[in-house]
């Protein structure tokens, strides 16, 4: 009987204290420990930055101690949160204004990567404070959509800026409840 198992657990506070939950309990298939790939649904983390904790528990009376945790991606593999709507590559980059405008709680942004680039999307409140990011990962040209849920804001006026390589673009949205 092989022991070896790992907790994965998510919080989505700073603090995992706070808030955190049990996704699974994984154990390997044999004594070769031979591990599996393991998926999670996080949608309903979508938009929040969240914490992944690992808990390892093994029999250190057969073989020592070791614990390796590679691998581990969170998102797809083709962006997080993000639907790929053509296979056109644009010619320039590009940040359109957001659909609906004004909206409530959820529109979607648009936007064009001319060459492959570090990608941020970020959301700020008018003052300037980051409420959120939406992507920060590396894309290949294409154009995008992402969709924003702001069902944790206050109404008013919100700013959303790409920046991929030396392109930087920041447009206003609305927010009305």
């Amino acid at each position: 009987n092989y022991i070896d198992t790992m907790q994965v657990w998510v919080c989505s506070d700073q603090d995992p204290a706070l808030a955190i939950q049990k996704l699974a309990t994984i154990r390997s298939d044999d004594s070769d420990n031979v591990w599996k790939e393991y998926k999670f649904n996080l949608s309903s983390f979508a938009g929040q930055n969240i914490c992944i904790a690992f808990r390892y528990y093994m029999n250190t009376t057969v073989d020592g101690l070791w614990c390796n945790i590679d691998n581990v991606f969170i998102g797809n593999r083709s962006a997080i949160g993000i639907t790929p709507i053509s296979n056109e590559i644009p010619n320039r980059f590009d940040l359109k204004q957001n659909y609906p405008n004004p909206f409530n709680p959820v529109t979607n942004i648009e936007f064009d990567i001319a060459k492959t680039s570090h990608v941020t999307l970020t959301i700020f409140d008018i003052t300037g404070k980051e409420i959120t990011r939406l992507v920060d990962e590396q894309l290949n040209p294409g154009s995008y959509k992402v969709d924003f849920n702001a069902k944790d804001l206050a109404s008013g006026t919100y700013l959303y800026r790409i920046t991929a390589g030396d392109f930087v673009k920041t447009q206003k949205m609305i927010l009305t409840k």
